[in-house]
C-alpha cells in the first residue's frame, strides 16, 4: 500500500530456486565417482601414468557440470511454455548462466573432497541429501523474514541465497533487481572462497588416497 509504514516486503519468485533446487543434489556426483575409483583401485592406475590429481578431480568435476547444465535447461525448456517471462537482455542471462555454472563448479569440487574422505560409494551419496536441503533453506521459495529467527540468521548468508537473489535481479529485473550488486559480489566472493579452501583440500586428499 502506498505510503504504508515500515521496510518494503522482501520480493520473492520461485523460479531461480526452481533451477538451482534440481541442479544442487546433482552437484554431488563428483563425490560418488571419486568414491567408486577409489574402491576400485583405478588410482593406481592414474599414478602409473602419473595423472595430475587435480586433473583427476576436474575430470569429474566438468562431468558433472556437464550433466547439470543439461539439468538447468530442461527446467527452463519447460518454465518458458509454462508462462516465464523476462525482459532480461541476453548478456543478463548470460551472467545468471554463469553464475549459476559456477557455483556449481565450486560446490563440485566440495562434494569431490568429500569423496576421497570416506569409505564407500553409499556413503558419499549422503551429499545428495545434505545439497538438496540448502534451497530449501535460502531465499528460493519463500522470503526469508517469513522463516524462524533461528532459521534466518543462516539463510541470509549462505551462498545459494545470494546467488538465486542475483539471477532474480539479472533475470527478472525490477523489484528484483534491489540489491543487485550486493548480492553478485557476496556470490562471487563465496564461490571463489570455495574453491581455494576446498580446490587444494581435495587435490591434498587426492594425493594421499593414492
Amino acid at each position: 500500500m502506498r505510503g504504508s509504514a515500515g521496510p518494503p516486503q522482501e520480493p520473492t519468485s520461485p523460479s531461480p530456486g526452481a533451477v538451482l533446487t534440481p541442479v544442487m543434489p546433482r552437484a554431488s556426483t563428483p563425490a560418488v565417482g571419486v568414491t567408486g575409483d577409489v574402491a576400485q583401485h583405478s588410482l593406481d592406475r592414474f599414478r602409473a601414468l602419473d595423472i595430475n590429481g587435480a586433473a583427476f578431480i576436474a575430470g569429474h568435476v566438468a562431468a558433472s557440470t556437464a550433466r547439470n547444465a543439461l539439468s538447468a535447461a530442461l527446467v527452463f525448456a519447460v518454465a518458458i511454455p509454462m508462462g516465464l517471462r523476462s525482459s532480461a537482455t541476453p548478456l543478463a542471462w548470460l551472467a545468471a548462466a554463469g553464475l549459476i555454472t559456477l557455483l556449481i563448479l565450486a560446490v563440485s569440487w566440495l562434494t569431490a573432497l568429500g569423496g576421497l574422505l570416506v569409505s564407500s560409494p553409499d556413503a558419499a551419496s549422503s551429499f545428495t541429501f545434505f545439497l538438496m536441503l540448502i534451497p530449501f533453506t535460502s531465499s528460493a521459495f519463500v522470503p526469508i523474514a517469513t522463516m524462524p529467527g533461528w532459521l534466518q540468521a543462516f539463510a541470509n548468508n549462505q551462498p545459494v541465497t545470494y546467488t538465486i537473489n542475483t539471477m532474480r535481479g539479472l533475470a527478472l529485473g525490477h523489484q528484483y533487481a534491489i540489491g543487485l550488486a550486493a548480492n553478485f559480489w557476496k556470490s562471487a566472493a563465496w564461490i571463489v572462497g570455495i574453491f581455494l579452501v576446498f580446490g587444494p583440500l581435495a587435490v591434498r586428499a587426492y594425493k594421499r588416497a593414492s
